[in-house]
């Protein structure tokens, strides 16, 4: 969400004063965080390099190919699919499972009445 309203704020040529001001917060808390999205941007880019560097694909496939006897998919099992959304994440705690499952039980429930 961060980087969104930074994105927004350099868009419409908005400063972190006026940006502050229309929050009703300080400057210094918007600039605090946009300095932490940098050096979080700059930390996930190190190690995506660091993770990517280490792995070597070619061995991956020749495991899951002849280890595990995956194989390649053909032209028909492939769908691409295009949402039209920015791709979201979402965390599911317990508590939201346990309701999201009284949801489909009770829909059951209704159902089946």
């Amino acid at each position: 969400m961060i980087s969104q309203i930074r994105q927004v704020r350099r868009e419409q040529h908005i400063t972190q004063e006026t940006l502050a001001v229309r929050a009703g917060t300080k400057k210094s808390n918007i600039s605090r965080l946009e300095s932490q999205l940098n050096a979080l941007k700059l930390d996930n880019d190190e190690e995506y390099s660091r993770i990517t560097s280490s792995v070597d694909l070619e061995e991956v496939k020749r495991i899951a190919i002849q280890e595990l006897g995956m194989q390649q998919p053909r032209s028909e099992q492939i769908y691409y699919i295009s949402s039209g959304v920015a791709d979201k994440a979402e965390i599911i705690t317990p508590e939201h499972q346990k309701n999201g499952l009284q949801k489909v039980f009770s829909a059951i429930g209704e159902y089946l009445r």
